[in-house]
């Protein structure tokens, strides 16, 4: 259907639905621990054309227009969500329009790698933070978007008429390392919570992540009452606790979507077209639970850390979950 199309062709999801973690069975327990490659037939690591995330929470895309011409840019950061640094080369810098209020030697500039170690904003994730570097010299990170064919701009600001370098120039990419450790710790964290929930017998789905800070929380579908919300805190708290204290190991596959019903069943029907059976998905399976996702994730639940439930609020037919790490 026309929403699968759409969800098949994004690199980092902006779905309008989660996929609801299952028990990973038996047969497939035995997935790679983190950090997994993906890689062709060239043997050059690849981005997996399409992973996905529960829904994001904010309705502003993150994806920019480019040419289709481009192509896809590798996706480095699914590789190891501790691989701080990359080498690249430029594809393509150009000068993004700014409005009069700014300075006129002020201007922001949208660079694109052929590969990238940044995280771009989506799936419920905030876009890394750093620098690029080039002969001594260093531009900060502004902003990191993806298009919907995969291609990964990076907004820096360069005083100037002039692009601060051309393309086919190399360039060092370097995150924050504390800012994406924290990210990791957040988004890993819902994962928790979902696991945290079915445990105390919530049965109802994930919709929505926000895995920022200040402010992270998971909206689940399905209304609880005053008492069961009440009551549901603690419970959460003690189950979340455990899981962190047992430092149980995260673990990532790629496979095709024909396969996805094996792992998570209620995302099956969004690729019923024989078109889709090959497309590859990322799947990451934390203490036990598996769900399509794009984002960086701890490698045990102990790195984690800590994980506060700050409270559960029903509004209509959703209920959040608040937290913080």
């Amino acid at each position: 259907n026309a929403m699968a199309n759409r969800m098949l062709e994004d690199l980092i999801v902006l779905a309008r639905g989660g996929c609801t973690p299952h028990p990973v069975r038996p047969h497939l327990a035995s997935t790679p621990v983190l950090p997994e490659v993906n890689t062709g037939a060239s043997g050059k690591a690849a981005p997996p054309a399409a992973p996905y995330g529960r829904a994001v929470a904010n309705s502003e895309s993150v994806f920019k227009d480019v040419s289709e011409a481009e192509a896809a840019t590798t996706a480095l950061w699914l590789q190891d969500t501790y691989a701080f640094s990359n080498s690249a080369r430029v594809v393509r810098v150009s000068c993004v329009p700014t409005d009069e209020s700014q300075k006129e030697n002020s201007r922001k500039w949208e660079v694109v790698l052929d590969a990238t170690i940044f995280h771009p904003q989506g799936g419920g994730q905030p876009s890394d933070q750093g620098q690029l570097a080039a002969d001594g010299r260093e531009w900060r990170v502004l902003a990191v978007r993806a298009s919907k064919s995969g291609v990964v701009s990076h907004e820096i600001e360069h005083e100037g008429a002039a692009p601060p370098f051309a393309a086919g120039a190399i360039l060092t990419c370097k995150v924050d390392e504390g800012f994406r450790c924290e990210a990791a710790r957040l988004h890993s964290g819902g994962h928790l919570l979902d696991v945290a929930m079915q445990a105390c017998g919530c049965d109802i789905k994930p919709t929505k992540g926000y895995h920022f800070s200040p402010g992270a929380y998971v909206e689940y579908a399905g209304k609880l009452g005053a008492e069961e919300r009440e009551a549901l805190v603690p419970q959460l708290q003690a189950h979340v606790e455990a899981l962190i204290a047992q430092n149980l190991p995260t673990s990532v596959q790629t496979l095709p979507a024909r396969q996805l019903s094996q792992l998570c069943p209620s995302m099956a029907a969004n690729f019923s077209s024989p078109s889709d059976a090959d497309k590859p998905i990322r799947v990451v399976t934390l203490a036990g639970l598996a769900g399509p996702c794009g984002g960086t994730h701890v490698r045990h639940t102990g790195e984690i850390g800590r994980l506060v439930i700050d409270g559960i609020k029903t509004k209509g037919k959703a209920t959040r979950v608040s937290y913080h790490t």
